[in-house]
């Protein structure tokens, strides 16, 4: 009897560290915007994807978890097409901050900047 309630004890605690929400990244509203902006296309689903970048780096600490891979990189893109290529600089340099394992996706953006 103790056994078997030692292994049902044992299954629980398994089972429910398993079930736990792992996600280490604040995500917001992230992949709805972002569907939206891709299928709508229009201004209006854009600046809601926009303002939901800016959401995502300004809330993820008060919720205690970090910014997403991608997310200054994508706010960067958006700058640029602004024509604030500084500001874009300042955001591909935030994200290599973070995650400097970006490199090479963000030189290659930091050169885009400079031809325009």
């Amino acid at each position: 009897m103790i056994i078997r309630n030692t292994i049902l004890v044992v299954i629980l605690l398994f089972v429910t560290a398993c079930a736990q929400n792992k996600n280490i990244y604040y995500w917001a509203d992230y992949s709805n915007t972002l569907y939206e902006a891709k299928k709508e296309k229009s201004v209006k689903s854009d600046e809601r994807h926009y303002a939901e970048l800016i959401k995502i780096i300004s809330l993820a600490d008060h919720y205690g978890k970090k910014i997403p891979p991608g997310i200054y990189f994508e706010l960067s893109m958006y700058e640029s097409k602004k024509g604030n290529h500084d500001k874009a600089n300042m955001l591909l340099s935030q994200e290599y901050a973070l995650y400097p394992e970006a490199k090479t996706y963000i030189e290659n953006m930091k050169a885009g900047n400079q031809n325009e």
